[in-house]
């Protein structure tokens, strides 16, 4: 009985010290905008708007969808999940300096041809929500345990509005749409802070993917243009 009374509070210790402050306390550092990064980049010919973009002033926020606890005698059960939104304005900063550093790579600007690309961010993916729940059935000879923690991210694309703009008169104009990869990712076995952490690196890389799919669609948009004035 001593054993089964260590697991309850096992349990207990587990499930009862996970709070959506604590998450975003994980979220939170892996948020850091690499400024120098971007500065070092010449975007002069490109301008970027975000004003379609909301911003909460605080990095990541969260909302308590599920709240369930239930301490018996020899069954315990629980179910916690949280709705998390980083901010808009955080993620279009990684946007911008993934897109320098793309269309760098690109030769981009080599393509304006001394015209100026304005990008609009529309949509961008920002939620996820975290999931954690089980149950355990205590026996006099033993105990029975299932667990289940996983962080699941929201069906969000990530869009443009861009003009090619050439001295006072924009000479393009479209919009672009990127469709998110984004996996739910489940705990195998590491804390809680370690699977938060994979999460967003996840989340960046595939943040990072639909950036390269937005440049390429650019490029081919410039390219058809130029062709069309041949």
């Amino acid at each position: 009985m001593k054993e089964q009374i260590v697991t309850l509070l096992t349990i207990l210790l587990l499930t009862g010290c996970i709070t959506g402050k604590k998450i975003a306390g994980y979220v939170e550092p892996n948020l850091v905008i690499n400024k120098a990064k971007v500065d070092t980049v010449m975007n002069s010919d490109f301008v970027f708007d975000f004003t379609a973009l909301d911003s909460a002033h605080v990095p990541v926020q969260y909302t308590k969808l599920k709240s369930q606890f239930i301490p018996a005698l020899f069954y315990w059960q629980w179910n916690w999940s949280f709705h998390f939104q980083i901010d808009q304005q955080i993620v279009a900063q990684l946007f911008k300096e993934d897109f320098l550093y793309f269309a760098d790579g690109f030769k981009l600007k080599d393509r304006l041809k001394g015209r100026k690309l304005e990008v609009k961010l529309t949509k961008i993916p920002n939620s996820f929500v975290y999931v954690d729940k089980g149950n355990a059935i205590m026996y006099i000879y033993g105990y029975a345990m299932t667990s289940s923690e996983a962080i699941c991210p929201e069906n969000q694309s990530l869009a443009i509005e861009f003009k090619l703009i050439d001295g006072e008169k924009t000479v393009h104009e479209g919009a672009l749409e990127v469709g998110n990869s984004d996996q739910p990712l489940q705990n195998r076995w590491v804390t809680t802070k370690m699977l938060t952490n994979h999460y967003i690196d996840q989340f960046k890389q595939n943040n990072k993917r639909m950036t390269v799919q937005i440049v390429e669609d650019l490029l081919a948009e410039i390219l058809n243009e130029i062709l069309k004035n041949i």
